[in-house]
């Protein structure tokens, strides 16, 4: 396997404490997100298009490592 194969495919965490710890990263970075957006929401006079990048950020967040999308088409070990 070379570097550009390993650059692309994500790591997966092997123990149980990898996990939790992935986790708990992924919880913080979509609560940071929201924040962003919180200040965004409240500072900007109709803030939509400075909203979506991090709603998609969210968004594909919660589709990778909490609803485990990528193991639908066989990608993921779940």
């Amino acid at each position: 396997m070379d570097t550009d194969e390993q650059m692309d495919t994500p790591v997966k965490p092997s123990t149980q404490q990898d996990r939790v710890r992935l986790g708990l990263i992924v919880a913080a970075a979509l609560a940071v997100l929201t924040v962003v957006e919180y200040v965004i929401a409240v500072s900007i006079d109709d803030p939509l298009i400075w909203l979506l990048p991090f709603v998609i950020a969210k968004f594909a967040l919660i589709l990778e490592y909490f609803m485990h999308f990528s193991s639908l088409w066989g990608k993921g070990d779940h």
